[in-house]
């Protein structure tokens, strides 16, 4: 049976190399996703870089009113173009980040001791403009505090007395640890390979042998049919589990590449045991989600049918990924197939401690999973209407 078993897997892995559409699509899927993720990366970190550094474009009304604090924004890179009112159309056609309103009675009011009002209008629709205004509001209370302290110091007081406490801010990111935007997208790089580099074979290797009509010629062979089922599942998750490695290996070589670091502006890596442990882990998703496909291309009449059932189960798959913050905060995820994978890798990657127990439990309900999905298509390889109706 081993024998025969391996046949079936050289056969399906012939056809799958004649299938050159089916490889543009998995080698899309593979190679193409880590490289966007990469690029994603890059793009985020250049759009904060570049907010943190360019001219804010401001509009001013009543700037000879308050020409002290105009100067000490002009000295922060912001850009003043005086206003006769305030018109907001002018920020909702980029014209302007902001709109800030000085009051007339500015100076007056600072030396009868009164709070003047400022007003700063901004579209928080709008990533620039409403960055600008956090730019702004902070520039607006370092000038505030310098203020105080100054008359402060004229009036012979501490200017320490303004402000009591001295706070110093300190992260506590691990030596070991890399960038959460690094770890988030690694991971969903690690289970999008996982449910989505296979899915073609998957519904190919059954849905489409019906369609070509050459399943049941296959059938009557002296293999048995146990063996069809296990070698075409084998040569799936052989083909997942290189997809899987190679998807990390290029997210690694892409992310810690010079000449990409240097284009992007960031600097990340992801080390070796992180990588290897992370596949590893991520092996029994792979057999649960190649046994979930092998089933719907069994149990559909069509490829068509297969593939819309497949790919949406194959996106709900890698979900877990973007809403791995949300599941750190859930006490029983770690412990269900596919979350506990997640929450494992995410821990890993910041370096805090892994509850391997729950790792195991999840990982065993995943194997279970899976075969639970092998029995169904054992119980259908064994049945006549495999060949009439996909069930």
């Amino acid at each position: 049976m081993f024998r025969d078993i391996g046949v079936v897997i050289r056969k399906e892995l012939i056809d799958l190399s004649r299938d050159r559409r089916t490889l543009r699509s998995m080698a899309g899927i593979l190679l193409g996703m880590p490289l966007v993720y990469v690029l994603l990366i890059g793009v985020i970190l250049s759009q904060i870089k570049e907010n943190m550094e360019r001219t804010v474009q401001v509009g001013v009304v009543g700037c000879s009113h308050a020409a002290s604090i105009c100067d000490f924004l002009r000295e922060n890179r912001v850009d003043l173009t005086p206003l006769n009112e305030v018109e907001t159309k002018l920020i909702a056609n980029r014209k302007f980040d902001v709109i800030l309103s000085l009051p007339q009675d500015y100076e007056q009011a600072l030396a009868e001791f009164r709070r003047p009002k400022i007003g700063l209008w901004y579209d928080e629709v709008e990533d620039k403009s409403s960055f600008a205004a956090k730019r702004m509001g902070l520039l607006l209370e370092s000038w505030q505090v310098g203020l105080g302290y100054r008359r402060a110091i004229l009036r012979g007081i501490d200017p320490s007395t303004l402000k009591p406490l001295q706070v110093e801010a300190r992260s506590i990111k691990p030596e070991k640890g890399f960038g959460y935007s690094s770890v988030q997208l690694f991971m969903s790089t690690l289970l999008m390979a996982c449910f989505m580099g296979t899915y073609h074979l998957a519904v190919d290797s059954v849905a489409g042998e019906k369609e070509r009509h050459t399943l049941e010629s296959l059938m009557q062979t002296a293999a048995p049919r146990t063996a069809f089922m296990l070698g075409k599942w084998l040569s799936i998750a052989v083909v997942g589990t290189i997809g899987m490695l190679a998807s990390a290996l290029i997210f690694k070589f892409l992310v810690e590449a010079r000449p990409l670091q240097n284009l992007l502006g960031m600097a990340s890596e992801l080390s070796w045991s992180f990588v290897g442990k992370s596949v590893l882990i991520c092996v029994p998703l792979i057999l649960m989600a190649t046994s979930l496909q092998f089933m719907i291309g069994t149990l559909s009449r069509s490829v068509k049918e297969a593939q819309t059932y497949t790919s949406l189960l194959s996106i709900l798959g890698f979900l877990p990924a973007s809403f791995a913050n949300v599941l750190e905060k859930m006490p029983n995820a770690q412990w269900m197939p596919s979350l506990g994978q997640t929450l494992t890798l995410l821990r890993m990657g910041k370096d805090q401690p892994v509850n391997w127990l729950a790792c195991l439990v999840a990982s065993g309900a995943t194997l279970l999973l899976a075969a639970l999905f092998m029995l169904v298509v054992y119980r259908a390889f064994h049945n006549e209407k495999l060949f009439r109706s996909g069930t």
